[in-house]
């Protein structure tokens, strides 16, 4: 099971997308756009992944998402971290 059938198997009515035109790759570095939500505000949660990429194979994520506060409109700014082997 990969991290995102865990989420999505936690949060049952949410949905994972890709932003449209989001990807962007450029000498084995990539971007990509995407969000996370119920279906009636689906962009709930969004946030970029920028990988390295060597030889086909994932060296390292930087992952960061924005999560709206339960408090007010403001975001939360969450990055992370993952090297690959």
């Amino acid at each position: 099971m990969t991290l995102i059938d865990e989420v999505q198997a936690k949060f049952l009515h949410f949905h994972f997308g890709i932003i449209p035109d989001s990807l962007e790759e450029h000498h084995g570095q990539v971007k990509v756009s995407w969000y996370f939500g119920p279906s009636d505000n689906p962009h709930t949660i969004s946030g970029q992944d920028f990988m390295y990429i060597k030889n086909g194979l994932v060296q390292s994520l930087d992952q960061y998402s924005y999560i709206p506060k339960p408090s007010d409109a403001g975001f939360i700014y969450h990055p992370l971290r993952a090297w690959c082997h």
